[in-house]
């Protein structure tokens, strides 16, 4: 199998309509806050920020790279892809401990995620622990199961979508 190149976490189709983007203030940004399209976002006190590690609120990824303003202002937004449970978004495999590969068994499991040192969220094969999403699918070409660092298709769980209300 192949060596996959980890890409930018991204949405990848919705079950109903095309995946909803809101554009949400962004924080004035230093280079240590900055955010890159394809992270993954909370909303805390009206303002986006790039969550840590296994979030417990996810109000979606963004669909741009951040403005780095230097002061907040009304026109600082950024587009936001919504975390909801009818968008299915698609990320590499990895593993903060070992190398990952997908396979036909990660189909219907729950995985964490995190961020790696290049910028890129991936889904974290290596936690089960700490669940955010489940799969839904591998992805097929240029992808084949077994490709370590392939890519999956994943909703990230209801709980920890900000924007979503399950009662």
């Amino acid at each position: 199998m192949a060596t996959m190149i980890v890409q930018k976490m991204r949405p990848a189709f919705d079950l109903g309509v095309s995946p909803r983007i809101l554009n949400l203030r962004e924080t004035a940004s230093t280079a240590a806050t900055t955010l890159s399209k394809g992270a993954v976002v909370t909303l805390s006190g009206g303002y986006i920020s790039k969550c840590s590690t296994d979030p417990t609120a996810i109000c979606g990824v963004a669909a741009e790279d951040a403005h780095n303003y230097s002061a907040v202002g009304d026109k600082n937004t950024i587009a936001v892809y919504v975390a909801e449970p009818g968008t299915v978004f698609v990320a590499n495999v990895c593993s903060t401990s070992t190398t990952a590969a997908t396979a036909i068994t990660d189909v219907g499991k729950t995985y964490g995620i995190y961020e790696d040192t290049n910028g890129n969220w991936c889904i974290d094969k290596g936690d089960t622990a700490n669940s955010r999403v489940i799969i839904e699918n591998y992805v097929r070409n240029p992808d084949a199961v077994g490709d370590t660092s392939g890519r999956l298709y994943f909703r990230f769980m209801g709980k920890f979508c900000q924007l979503h209300i399950t009662s």
